[in-house]
């Protein structure tokens, strides 16, 4: 949908399925973002997101892999993502926090290539940030959907596992 900040490219109802892997924590109009989200899903169609998420009044340690400084880090917290997206017309969203899951993978030394390969000089000082923020609780990543997923960082489940939603479940699912 390129940068979310336009209308998508797409005529309405062209998608069974919205996809969004650390993308909208970089932009700061949600609804607008959203609202193209539900615009494109055909009826019964999902949407997923894996996203970094704000926990309350805890701040990330700057920077991090989506915003060198607090100005320009749009994140939101679970519960406020969750307030956009009903605003939009998606049924409230499940979430699943995958947390520990990139917690346990940013602690082996030898991970796949990763996000630091497309990162500037600070990707180190980025990921030892996100890292540190995870872990004294100032911020959380998981999957997350509508009658798809919606996420939270990390992975998503594909449709029909164990943790997906049933294919007739409400359009937004954050898992």
């Amino acid at each position: 949908m390129g940068s979310g900040l336009g209308g998508a490219p797409f005529e309405a109802e062209s998608f069974d399925v919205v996809r969004s892997q650390y993308t909208s924590m970089n932009i700061a109009d949600r609804h607008r973002l959203y609202s193209e989200m539900y615009r494109v899903l055909r009826p019964g169609g999902r949407v997923a997101m894996n996203d970094v998420v704000s926990v309350a009044d805890q701040k990330p340690h700057f920077p991090a892999p989506w915003a060198e400084t607090e100005a320009t880090s749009h994140l939101l917290t679970v519960e406020a993502t969750g307030e956009v997206l009903k605003a939009v017309g998606f049924a409230a969203p499940l979430v699943h926090d995958i947390t520990p899951v990139n917690l346990a993978q940013m602690a082996n030394p030898l991970q796949p290539i990763g996000f630091q390969f497309t990162l500037d000089s600070h990707a180190r000082e980025m990921g030892q940030n996100i890292r540190r923020s995870l872990e004294e609780g100032r911020g959380g990543t998981g999957p997350a959907g509508s009658g798809s997923p919606v996420t939270t960082g990390g992975h998503l489940e594909p449709v029909g596992a164990a943790s997906a939603p049933e294919p007739n479940a409400d359009p937004l699912r954050l898992c």
